[in-house]
C-alpha cells in the first residue's frame, strides 16, 4: 500500500477570514506519487494494457488539483486518480494526517443488494429502521446520487464491491457529511421512517486489533508480537522438511524469507523464494527483532496510533529490506532465473516490474513495453506551463 505523508502549511488568520487555499503542496504531493508509481508500481503496465490513457489521467489529476479550493477536494482529485488504476491494493493512508484526525465516523452499516441499498446493522437505540431495510435518502439525498459521486473515489475493480466501497465513504472518513447522518427508509409495511445518527471523530475508531491485555513496552518483542496476532506461516517443502533432491535451502544469513537454490540437470540453477503472505502479521521473528529494537527508552503503553507505528516504521522497513536482499544473495549464486513462490498468499500484486539488481540473471517478472511506452510520455515535461500552479 502506497503512503503519502503531506507537510502542511500551518493556518493563519487575517482580519478574522482563513487565508485561501494553496494547491502546491497537493501538487508537490502528486508529483511525488506519480514519479514513485513510475518506478515502484507492479501493475502500472497492466492498467496500460487495459486501457488507462496516464498522459490524459495526469492532465485530468493536475488540472483538479489546481482547481482544488479546500483539502477534501485535493483529496479527492488525488483518490481520483489512484481509483482509476481499479486496483484495491493502491491505496492513501490517511492515518495520522489532519484530515483523518477531523473525518467523521457514523455507527451505520449500508450494503448494496441488487438495484437497492439496505441497513445491515442496527442503528442506535430509539431508530425505528430496523436491519435489512431499505435505505432510500440520506440527508435528504437519494443514495443515487451519494453513489454517483462517491464511486469514482472508489479503488475496487468489480462493480458491486465498488457500490460497497463508495458506501463505506458515506458513513465514515474525509468524504462523509460532517454534520450528522440522517438516513431515511422504509419499514416492512412501506412507512417512510428516518434516523439521524451523530458522528464521532474516525481517529478514535482506530484500534487496528488491539490486543486484549495492553500492550506494554516493557514486553519482549516475542511476547509483545503474541499479543498482537503475529503468527508464522510455515514455508514448507522445499524449504523445510526433508531434503528434496536438487534444492538448496538458503539459511544464512537470517532472513524472513525462504529461499534456496534448485540444480538443474542440465548443470543451471535457479533460484526459489517464498512470501509466505503480503502483511506483517506472518512474520514473527522480524516483528519480535523490530519491537525489541523500538521499545528501546520507551515506557508506558503502546495501542492504537503506536501500533501502526511501529507496524508502518519498525516491521516494514525490515521486511522490504529482507526481500531484495533475498535477491542479492540468488543473484551472486549466478542463477538463471528466480520462481517466486506465492502459494497461499492471500493478496498483493502478482508480479514485480521492472528489473531487479543489474545483472545478467532474469530476476524479473512483467515490466511490458506497453507500460514503458505510456511511462515514457507520462514523464516527459509538458511543453507549457502545465506542471506549476497557474
Amino acid at each position: 500500500m502506497l503512503r503519502i505523508v503531506w507537510v502542511m502549511v500551518a493556518p493563519a488568520v487575517l482580519m478574522g477570514a482563513a487565508p485561501p487555499f494553496d494547491p502546491k503542496p497537493w501538487l508537490e504531493d502528486y508529483r511525488q506519487l506519480r514519479s514513485q508509481m513510475a518506478v515502484a508500481y507492479a501493475n502500472l503496465d497492466d492498467a496500460a494494457a487495459r486501457g488507462v490513457d496516464l498522459v490524459a489521467l495526469d492532465q485530468k489529476t493536475t488540472g483538479a488539483l489546481k482547481r482544488a479550493g479546500s483539502e477534501r477536494e485535493a483529496l479527492g482529485a488525488l483518490q481520483r486518480f489512484l481509483a482509476a488504476f481499479q486496483d484495491n491494493h493502491l491505496q492513501l493512508a490517511l492515518k495520522g494526517h489532519v484530515l483523518f484526525d477531523a473525518s467523521p465516523f457514523y455507527d451505520v452499516r449500508l450494503q448494496a443488494e441488487g438495484d437497492r441499498v439496505v441497513l445491515v446493522s442496527a442503528l442506535p437505540a430509539g431508530c425505528a429502521l430496523k436491519r435489512g431495510a431499505p435505505v432510500e435518502r440520506v440527508n435528504g439525498r437519494p443514495v443515487a446520487e451519494w453513489l454517483a459521486e462517491l464511486e469514482p473515489l472508489a479503488p475496487e475493480p468489480e462493480a458491486t464491491w465498488r457500490r460497497n466501497t463508495a458506501l463505506v465513504y458515506l458513513t465514515q472518513g474525509p468524504f462523509a457529511p460532517r454534520e450528522g447522518l440522517t438516513v431515511e427508509g422504509r419499514s416492512e409495511e412501506g412507512q417512510v421512517l428516518s434516523c439521524h445518527v451523530e458522528p464521532v471523530p474516525l481517529s478514535s475508531r482506530f484500534t487496528s486489533q488491539v490486543p486484549s491485555a495492553p500492550l506494554s513496552f516493557e514486553m519482549t518483542g516475542e511476547t509483545a508480537c503474541a499479543a498482537m496476532g503475529a503468527k508464522a506461516r510455515p514455508p514448507g517443502a522445499p524449504y523445510e522438511g526433508e531434503p528434496v533432491p536438487g534444492f538448496e535451502p538458503l539459511a544464512a544469513p537470517p532472513n524472513a524469507f525462504p529461499a534456496g537454490l534448485l540444480s538443474l540437470g542440465s548443470g543451471k540453477r535457479w533460484g526459489g523464494g517464498r512470501i509466505p503472505l503480503f502483511s506483517g502479521e506472518a512474520y514473527p521473528t522480524t516483528c519480535a527483532a523490530a519491537w525489541d529494537a523500538w521499545r528501546q527508552g520507551k515506557e508506558g503503553f503502546c495501542e492504537g496510533e503506536c501500533r501502526w507505528r511501529f507496524e508502518e516504521e519498525a516491521v516494514a522497513p525490515r521486511l522490504l529490506a529482507d526481500l531484495p536482499a533475498r535477491v542479492r544473495q540468488l543473484q551472486a549464486a549466478q542463477v538463471e532465473g528466480m520462481v517466486l513462490d506465492l502459494m497461499g498468499n492471500g493478496g498483493g500484486p502478482s508480479g514485480v516490474s521492472g528489473r531487479g539488481p543489474q545483472g545478467n540473471a532474469h530476476l524479473w517478472v512483467g515490466g511490458g513495453s506497453a507500460a514503458g511506452c505510456a511511462l515514457g510520455a507520462w514523464l516527459t515535461p509538458p511543453r507549457s506551463g502545465h506542471d506549476g500552479v497557474a
